[in-house]
């Protein structure tokens, strides 16, 4: 999992993920919410956007995906403020909408239900078992093996009717840019629409100071029939093609919880007014889809011989002004409303300054979903183009990355794309 990073900053590629039974769910926080409806819209100030598939096509899922991930299978709606015993907040949803997320134990995936692969009769688990290349037909139209090599230098091969990746938002198309046995530049690459896309959601930190009046206490802890829940603050759809800007969220917590998230060189924070409480809020915001943000092969090599991944992430004006846009509204109508001050950080308020982001390591594009193969890796049931057997699972496969955290539409795609590979086995 060691890789290359040059572009913007981000996290040392061998340290924001796992290989192992269960994958990333072991490092995990366990937070899940849902895409929005507006997120699988095609916008016009946002190239490359709109899913092929809706909000409708992928609801029923997303029931199942929080049995799951134990979370349960209610919606994100505004049922829970009756049930906190909460107003909820006096904002103008045309400007700035309320979230939640329910947080999972976490669900650790292979711990969770490890039993039940041992137990099912009709499915093999095989560790130690890495996947590094496919092999193609002559025509690349159609998967005909896959090629394992363990650290102990065993070699093997695995053949089957269907094939899905489900290796994350990286080694998906590492694996596929890999697979050049057939295809010079990678399986399902005719386009060359392999590894680009790539997003991740920026993270950002800006100080508030929240009145008592408010009604409403960050941080608190809060639960509905068991399960964790936590309160955050959108960027309407209006607001979003008013401004044309994208989606972003902006989650309050207390100051003290919060110290390690500044490592910017900011100034002090101001005290806030009589009366208030201080606090900071954390910016989670959707990246715009750029084709030149992209993972590619590197020249290095890792202990099985295959090409290390090479990440080039790069953020865009719109992606800083999403954010910046999204805090002062989000400041205007605490204001309007008395329930606090924003005091944002100076990087937002200057436009030639240094980016204060950091990643949030969820990975995001790189085979992204489309009707028409010239700029999308798969289709809307997530078959690679022009390859009959050959599916993926994950981020990888999103056209546009929401503000949302990105595992509870990766379990529902999942379940959504199992049920149709039950399909060919009728």
């Amino acid at each position: 999992y060691v890789g290359e990073s040059v572009g913007v900053d981000h996290t040392d590629l061998d340290a924001c993920r796992l290989r192992m039974l269960g994958g990333s769910s072991n490092c995990w926080n366990g937070w899940c919410t849902a895409f929005d409806a507006f997120d699988f819209e095609p916008k016009s100030w946002v190239p490359h956007s709109g899913w092929p598939i809706r909000m409708k096509d992928l609801e029923p899922h997303y029931a199942r995906a929080g049995e799951i991930c134990e979370i349960g299978p209610e919606d994100f709606g505004d049922w829970i403020w009756p049930k906190l015993n909460l107003a909820k907040p006096a904002l103008d949803d045309a400007k700035i909408t309320t979230c939640h997320w329910r947080k999972s134990p976490p669900t650790r995936f292979g711990e969770r239900y490890g039993r039940d692969l041992a137990d099912a009769p009709n499915i093999t688990v095989l560790l130690n078992a890495n996947a590094v290349s496919l092999d193609a037909s002559p025509g690349a139209d159609h998967v005909s093996g896959l090629s394992l090599a363990s650290l102990a230098g065993l070699r093997g091969m695995v053949r089957a009717q269907h094939y899905v990746l489900a290796c994350g938002g990286i080694e998906n198309p590492r694996l596929l840019l890999a697979s050049n046995d057939v295809q010079p530049n990678g399986l399902g690459n005719t386009h060359d629409q392999v590894g680009r896309y790539f997003m991740e959601h920026p993270y950002a930190t800006s100080a508030l100071s929240i009145s008592p009046k408010a009604g409403f206490l960050p941080g608190a802890e809060r639960e509905i029939a068991g399960v964790p829940l936590d309160i955050g603050f959108c960027t309407a759809p209006a607001l979003q093609e008013k401004e044309r800007v994208l989606g972003s969220m902006l989650l309050v917590e207390p100051l003290e919880d919060t110290d390690h998230l500044f490592s910017w060189g900011r100034r002090p924070l101001p005290a806030p007014p009589s009366g208030h409480a201080r606090y900071v809020f954390l910016s989670q915001s959707e990246q715009s889809p750029n084709p030149d943000s992209r993972i590619t092969l590197s020249a290095r090599r890792d202990s099985l011989g295959s090409p290390q991944a090479r990440m080039d992430w790069r953020l865009t004006e719109l992606d800083k002004r999403s954010i910046t846009v999204q805090a002062r509204a989000l400041g205007a109508e605490f204001a309007r409303t008395g329930m606090g001050r924003i005091k944002l950080a100076d990087w937002l308020l200057d436009e030639g300054a240094f980016w204060g982001v950091r990643a949030g390591n969820h990975h995001m594009g790189t085979t992204r979903m489309g009707d028409d193969p010239k700029t999308s890796v798969v289709d809307a049931d997530c078959r690679v183009h022009g390859i009959s057997n050959l599916h993926i699972a994950g981020s990888s496969v999103f056209t546009t990355s929401s503000w949302a955290n990105p595992t509870l539409t990766i379990v529902a795609l999942a379940v959504r794309l199992a049920d149709r590979l039950k399909l060919y086995y009728r």
